[in-house]
């Protein structure tokens, strides 16, 4: 069978066995829901909270492989993986004001929220999306208390 592959001998079976959902999460909500737009020419304007995360790092590695600008938000922990993974800029939530940092890259055509929260929803107007197509979505409810 051409569409099986052995396990890779890094991963754990439940790590192997994960990959494919958060693919098909970051890939649905990047494309079905979020008109990602998949050719090589568009210069669709892409903001990714939580992209050091399983959904988060693997729309950075689909929107790099279409050459859209992605601007990432995670942990001064993780900004050179999220690099390696293809962001363009990378922002610290540990050290900046996410909102405030995000917006100096903005507008953007998709905004991937992969942590969930509320802090980006007074500020979805033009400083962040990019025209009445654009869109803020999230894979994640509110945070609880």
């Amino acid at each position: 069978m051409s569409s099986m592959t052995h396990k890779p001998t890094n991963l754990s079976h439940n790590e192997a066995a994960a990959i494919p959902l958060v693919f098909l999460t970051a890939y649905t909500a990047l494309h079905d829901w979020g008109g990602f737009i998949d050719d090589h020419t568009n210069n669709q304007k892409i903001l990714i909270i939580g992209a050091s995360g399983g959904v988060g790092h693997i729309a950075c590695q689909i929107a790099r492989a279409m050459n859209k600008y992605i601007v990432g938000i995670c942990s001064s922990q993780n900004i050179e993986f999220v690099k390696e993974m293809g962001a363009n800029e990378v922002i610290d939530y540990t050290k900046n004001d996410i909102v405030m940092a995000s917006k100096q890259y903005g507008p953007y055509d998709i905004i991937l929220d992969c942590v969930g929260g509320i802090e980006f929803i007074p500020c979805l107007n033009s400083d962040f999306l990019q025209s009445n197509q654009s869109i803020y979505l999230t894979i994640v409810g509110d945070k609880t208390s």
